[in-house]
């Protein structure tokens, strides 16, 4: 049992140290805030990584599938793209219609590669002979939908009460950022 689901234990566990450890976004001494974020990026490169190999497509569309992420998370979750406070977003200028677009690529790229691709593709090199078939079944895919969408409620809360306490993105930025995310 633990052999067939161990790529989806290593894709799991890669794409939050990957992209948050590896890159220094959380540091060791604050490891402990890694867990409801690696229910939404696990979930989140799970989901992505069946989604294109169920199907047939290539890197292309995981990475499209990682800006999608990086759209959920950031304009939806934490409203990153659309508060000029967090991660100090005003020092680097470019808003308009109340994005801010310099963070905004950059982010979205971040996500794409470091938050998905990457995470996935050391995960199938080192399953090389499961790498082109799925990994989960329906119950599978159910149980890593209910964790991105858990951990994306624990996360938007907590940037909503205790990060950015005060901070809503506004209704027709949060509608864009859902439509471009869904597109």
């Amino acid at each position: 049992m633990l052999r067939k689901y161990a790529p989806v234990l290593v894709l799991f566990v890669l794409s939050p140290l990957v992209a948050e450890v590896l890159l220094g976004a959380t540091t060791l001494s604050h490891i402990g805030g890694l867990l409801p974020v690696s229910l939404l990026y696990g979930g989140g490169a799970l989901l992505i990584r069946e989604l294109a190999r169920r199907r047939g497509t290539g890197w292309g569309r995981i990475l499209l599938l990682g800006a999608a992420y990086g759209i959920a998370e950031e304009g939806l979750v934490i409203q990153s793209l659309f508060n000029p406070n967090l991660f100090n977003a005003a020092i680097v200028g470019g808003r308009a219609l109340g994005v801010n677009w310099v963070w905004t690529q950059w982010t979205l790229g971040y996500h794409a590669v470091w938050s998905m691709l990457i995470p996935i593709l050391l995960a199938e090199l080192l399953f090389p002979a499961r790498a082109r078939e799925p990994w989960l079944g329906r119950l599978g895919l159910l149980a890593a939908g209910g964790l991105y969408l858990l951990g994306a409620l624990v996360i938007g809360a907590a940037f909503r009460f205790v990060v950015a306490p005060g901070f809503n993105a506004a209704l027709p930025q949060l509608l864009g950022a859902a439509l471009a995310a869904a597109a």
